[in-house]
C-alpha cells in the first residue's frame, strides 16, 4: 500500500460512506489508497476499516449526491460520493 489517506467516518447511510467529492480528484492527483476507519457508535463496527486501492477509487462510488452540501469549513460546495461499506475482513468476494 501507498501511504493511504485515512479518512474517519462516524456514520453509514443505508450500508454507505460517503466523501465530498473535492477528494476524488485529489486521489488521482497523489496516487493514494483511499482509507476508511470506523469511529462511531455501533460497537458491531467500531474500529473496523476499509481500504479501496487508488486505481479502484472511481469504479467503486455506486452513488453521487444530486443536491450540493456547503463545506463546513470553507465556503465552497460539494456533491457527496458514496460507496458501499465492505470492510477489509469480509472483501474476499469483492477481490476476485
Amino acid at each position: 500500500m501507498n501511504n493511504p489517506k485515512t479518512i474517519r467516518i462516524k456514520s453509514l447511510y443505508m450500508g454507505r460512506v460517503a466523501i465530498r467529492d473535492k477528494y476524488l480528484a485529489e486521489f488521482n492527483e497523489n496516487g493514494k489508497d483511499l482509507v476508511f476507519e470506523y469511529k462511531g457508535l455501533d460497537k458491531n463496527l467500531l474500529g473496523e476499516k476499509m481500504t479501496i486501492r487508488n486505481s479502484d477509487i472511481a469504479q467503486r462510488v455506486v452513488a453521487k449526491s444530486e443536491e450540493q452540501f456547503l463545506d463546513r469549513y470553507s465556503n465552497s460546495v460539494h456533491h457527496l460520493l458514496y460507496f458501499d461499506w465492505k470492510n477489509d475482513d469480509n472483501k474476499q468476494d469483492a477481490m476476485f
